[in-house]
């Protein structure tokens, strides 16, 4: 099982990167909602065959009207 943590400061092309590669590309997902919104946004993140979805400090991220719409 394989995974990968996800997040602001850190190129977004080496996070896609991982992604291409067979041997990193990740089982489990860990992101900051920011950068896990740029992989979606570019295709890199499909969610069809996503079985769980955790949001941490759920109450936080939906009482902010721009994530809850990013969200949505």
């Amino acid at each position: 099982m394989r995974f990968g943590a996800y997040f602001g400061g850190v190129p977004l092309e080496d996070n896609i990167a991982d992604f291409k590669n067979p041997n990193k590309n990740p089982h489990i997902i860990i992101a900051t909602p920011g950068r896990l919104k740029d992989l979606a946004r570019n295709n890199i993140i499909k969610f069809d065959k996503c079985k769980f979805f955790v949001i941490d400090e759920c109450d936080k991220v939906l009482g902010n009207p721009g994530m809850r719409a990013d969200i949505q």
